[in-house]
């Protein structure tokens, strides 16, 4: 979008193809800063909670306040990320925000992992007979 708007406003005039490789290259450049910035911190979320979170810690209400805590921090470190002066208000914001999308995360791994394991142990129809 940047780059659209900067095609647009720039005094020189673009033909067609100049302007579509400009856009192109802004569309990439923003997709790989946008998957750096979320991609990568989702990426170890999941590691935590999958292979070390609910693998070892018993009660539903430790998992959730875990998972708030890493999205809180995570929200916390994109603030850091995509600010050059820090703005009190944003970061509390993207804190707030993160911890209440890991809040909820937690609270939906931690139903899918107890219905998995309580599958696992339930015998099946083929078993009982």
């Amino acid at each position: 979008m940047l780059s659209a708007w900067s095609v647009a406003m720039s005094p020189r005039s673009y033909d067609f193809l100049e302007a579509l490789g400009i856009f192109t290259l802004g569309f990439i450049g923003v997709s790989l800063v946008a998957y750096l910035i979320v991609g990568v911190p989702s990426i170890v979320y999941a590691l935590l909670m999958e292979y070390v979170i609910n693998a070892h810690v018993k009660t539903a209400a430790r998992v959730i306040t875990l998972s708030a805590l890493f999205g809180a921090l995570t929200g916390a470190g994109v603030s850091v990320l995509l600010l050059v002066k820090p703005d009190p208000l944003f970061s509390t914001a993207l804190t707030i925000i993160g911890g209440t999308v890991g809040c909820s995360m937690g609270y939906v791994l931690r139903r899918m992992y107890t219905k998995a394991a309580d599958s696992a142990l339930r015998p099946t129809h083929e078993a009982r007979n």
